[in-house]
């Protein structure tokens, strides 16, 4: 019965944050998408399913390091990207803000504010009382999505682009030395 619940409770979000959404984008409002992704190799066409027994993963490390991805895919066609070798937590997500926010002003002047409104799931550190209170000095509009909405999640697809093939061609020795 809980389950039925939950279930029937993110059915009702995810129809509020369509509908926040179609208000939004219908007002004309630059709509600017942050998702966090890892890759942990260079190389992904051989990550797919295999036969029964068959090996689904690649027989050489690429990299040596896990990098760790923050993805910011705007409306409007920007991107702009954070890559570290540290987890995402609520330190670094203030400081990727922070940075964009920065970016915001300088490709957008001072008015950014009140065209700009930033989608965020709901990772614990997208909602944690810090990076509330950062949001909020930095005077940034954000809308948190709905549980399960990875469909409406622009950054999402960029990660799925991102991750289709080799992105390290060259094979560049990688990894701290």
């Amino acid at each position: 019965v809980a389950h039925v619940g939950n279930s029937q409770k993110n059915k009702v979000l995810r129809h509020l944050y369509a509908r926040k959404m179609l208000q939004i984008y219908s007002e004309g409002t630059h709509v600017v998408n942050i998702d966090e992704s890892w890759v942990p190799v260079t190389d992904f066409r051989n990550h797919c399913w295999n036969r029964s027994n068959g090996n689904n993963s690649m027989p050489e490390q690429a990299m040596g390091h896990k990098v760790n991805l923050i993805c910011a895919v705007s409306s409007e066609g920007f991107v702009w990207l954070s890559l570290t070798q540290c987890n995402t937590d609520e330190n670094v997500m203030q400081m990727f803000l922070s940075k964009l926010a920065a970016a915001f002003t300088q490709q957008y002047g001072v008015g950014w504010r009140e065209r700009i409104v930033v989608l965020l799931d709901g990772a614990s550190y997208h909602r944690s009382n810090e990076t509330r209170r950062c949001i909020q000095f930095l005077g940034m509009k954000v809308v948190l999505s709905a549980p399960y909405s990875y469909q409406t999640a622009p950054a999402e697809l960029w990660f799925a682009h991102f991750k289709r093939g080799d992105f390290n061609e060259s094979k560049i020795k990688t990894g701290k030395r």
